[in-house]
């Protein structure tokens, strides 16, 4: 029987239960070892593989993950799953070719490559650029946590984006990235829980068992894996494969949020094995939140085991949380929407921690005591709160001329800026006599630049006349050939 939309008491209880546990965990992380600026950015480089490894999976796996996947599922077919091969191929590429290399460099961000061997100014630049992009593409992370806590309390959509993130930003700026890592351990395992939840309660509403529902959704093209012809739209084996390759490339082997954490192991393969292992595990995570889609197709769109007036949509963007609103059991519903708050508080801490770790270490470095940690960290929740507020307003643009699904969205906002970042990395990185620092700051300026057109193509074309999974091949390209024209000049 349908429960009254919202939550009871006793799910709120579930809710309230998780916080104080992540806050409970996060604030004694801190008091182990307060104040100390290599325990805040690098924990000492002393944490296990297994937590680096588990603290990657719960970043990449975000409320766009638990929001974007299942939509993708619900209005399309499992063709995300392309891109998690492509991605596959990246990280192995990354673990190999750059994390063991920051690791024998004793790098605390990515961006201090350039500083030891290009030059200060592409350093501060690189450094900036990072700013800029995870900002865009957390900020769609945290629109998307807003979308399903507005659906849950009731809230406006800007009060659920503003809560959602001043509670990340409380035990972030506590406890830096070991408190970062050690409650992303926890909030993995809930939000892969709390989907499991959602697909053992939806399943049986269709009226259908396992076998019926693959061959109806089969019949209707919903379980599409490999599409074909390979090179006719973004969402073919093609561009798909291409995107996440180079999605990899530059997410794990550019971006301070992912790549923090491979920084922190006590051995030079441990990250190398972490980037891997992530890659690996996402792939059937990945199945359990495109299998949700497809049930949710089921009942809603395909009307099975339901009276479709009940089962009608208001917004598809908010599938999931229509469904753990209405039709989860008291409990069960809390415990969804307690996994929704782990896969945002996941992202958004981490984020914050690596927005104010480039800040103190590339753009404003100096002293850090406890005191200025967390001002920056602040500051950066600040940000990071405003530019999801943008995307309230740049979502509903867009609808109109994009028919890109939430999951892809937060994807192509990530690749505004790391075409610019991977190109210059890769001549900063494996360019002996090329490349100076005025080259690659050209480089990586005209690199991104074009990346934010691209970006913008809905806005000032009408149209996506370049899918975003070309973006970063082609950006990137752009500014290694830049950044190649001039000679290396010794640094210091």
């Amino acid at each position: 029987m349908m429960q009254p939309a919202g939550l009871f008491a006793a799910d709120w209880l579930v809710i309230a239960g998780y916080a104080g546990l992540v806050l409970w965990i996060g604030l004694r992380v801190a008091r182990s070892d307060p104040g100390r600026v290599t325990t805040f950015t690098v924990a000492n480089r002393a944490m296990p593989t297994w937590v680096a490894t588990g603290s990657l999976l719960a970043t990449e796996l975000s409320a766009a993950t638990f929001l974007g996947v299942p939509h993708a599922g619900f209005t399309g077919d499992w063709s995300y799953l392309q891109l998690l091969v492509g991605a596959l191929i990246g990280r192995i590429i990354v673990a190999y070719a750059m994390i063991r290399r920051y690791a024998a460099l004793e790098l605390v961000t990515v961006y201090q490559v350039f500083g030891q061997r290009v030059g200060p100014s592409s350093r501060r630049l690189a450094a900036a650029l990072f700013l800029l992009g995870r900002l865009l593409a957390s900020g769609v992370r945290l629109y998307l946590a807003g979308l399903a806590f507005s659906v849950a309390t009731g809230l406006p959509l800007s009060g659920s984006i503003l809560v959602a993130g001043l509670v990340a930003g409380i035990y972030t700026g506590s406890g830096g990235i070991r408190s970062v890592m050690w409650t992303d351990i926890l909030q993995a395992g809930l939000f892969i829980v709390a989907a499991v939840a959602c697909v053992w309660v939806a399943l049986p509403l269709t009226g259908l068992d396992l076998a019926e529902l693959y061959t109806v959704a089969t019949q209707a093209g919903k379980t599409t894996i490999v599409q074909t012809p390979i090179f006719e739209s973004s969402r073919s084996l093609g561009p798909a494969l291409i995107g996440g390759l180079f999605l990899a490339l530059a997410a794990q082997g550019t971006d301070q949020d992912l790549v923090q954490r491979l920084l922190t192991t006590k051995n030079r393969s441990g990250g190398a094995i972490a980037v891997v292992a992530s890659g690996v595990l996402t792939i059937p995570l990945a199945v359990i939140f495109l299998f949700l889609g497809t049930c949710l197709w089921a009942l809603y769109t395909a009307g099975m085991g339901l009276d479709p007036g009940v089962a009608a949509v208001a917004d598809d963007q908010r599938v999931v949380a229509q469904f753990a609103a209405t039709l989860m059991p008291v409990g069960l519903r809390g415990l969804v929407f307690a996994g929704l708050f782990a896969a945002a508080m996941s992202s958004l801490d981490s984020a914050i921690h690596a927005l104010a770790t480039t800040w103190i270490t590339d753009i404003a470095p100096g002293k850090s005591p406890p005191k200025r940690l967390r001002r920056v960290t602040g500051t950066c929740t600040a940000a990071l709160i405003a530019t999801a507020l943008g995307f309230i307003w740049y979502q509903q643009v867009i609808s109109a001329t994009s028919e890109l699904n939430l999951v892809e969205l937060a994807l192509s906002a990530m690749s505004v800026i790391y075409g610019g970042l991977l190109g210059g990395v890769c001549v900063a990185l494996f360019g002996r006599t090329r490349g100076s620092d005025r080259s690659c700051v050209a480089g990586m300026a005209l690199g991104s630049l074009a990346g934010v057109l691209l970006f913008l193509q809905p806005l000032v074309l009408g149209e996506v006349a370049i899918p975003w999974t070309y973006w970063i091949p082609l950006t990137a390209t752009l500014t290694i050939a830049i950044a190649w024209l001039a000679p290396r000049s010794r640094v210091g």
